[in-house]
């Protein structure tokens, strides 16, 4: 190949290559999170991101510490049998032993108060394999690239507000906690 035309083909790749930086491009990284009840104030690595379904932006892949708390919520008793997966004949047996909270709504309809455990759990945010090392360097120089992770969580309700239960499931978290510190 005569010499000049080998300086014509590399100033052409160096052109290319120099065009397709100036593109712009740039990869968005986005985290979702939905639960189940929606509206439940999620903190990611303890930095509060706002209610469910929140979407931030994220830099980093890797394992994220995820928590999630839900507000309680008055229901009927047909939704909160439906949150239990009970019959409607148990959550009004429970309204009667006073281990749900329940009050007459506007239309005189029973209704029940729902509380929801605190979700406190570990999350993976996987890398596609295009933004592994080599690829990821084409990936970075492509415009409108987007990751999208969509991480779904449910919390569980709680089916006895009675400080005694609350007591004993604090004791077992109590348990649970000093038997992984030891």
């Amino acid at each position: 190949m005569p010499a000049i035309m080998r300086d014509h083909t590399i100033q052409l790749i160096v052109f290319c290559l120099a065009a397709v930086c100036m593109l712009g491009g740039c990869v968005e990284r986005l985290i979702t999170v939905k639960s189940k009840p929606a509206g439940a104030i999620v903190y990611l690595n303890d930095e509060e991101i706002g209610r469910t379904p929140a979407t931030v932006p994220f830099r980093f892949y890797g394992v994220y510490d995820v928590r999630l708390e839900a507000e309680p919520r008055w229901m009927s008793i047909q939704q909160a049998a439906a949150a239990f997966g009970v019959t409607e004949a148990e959550i009004s047996q429970w309204t009667d032993q006073e281990r749900l909270d329940s009050r007459e709504s506007d239309s005189g309809a029973i209704e029940v108060k729902v509380y929801y455990r605190p979700l406190w759990t570990k999350h993976e945010a996987k890398a596609p394999w295009w933004e592994a090392p080599g690829p990821d360097l084409i990936a970075e120089a492509l415009p409108d690239q987007t990751v999208h992770l969509e991480w779904d969580f449910e919390l569980e309700p709680v089916d006895d507000i009675r400080s005694e239960a609350i007591i004993e499931r604090a004791n077992q978290m109590k348990k649970q906690l000093l038997g992984q510190v030891e």
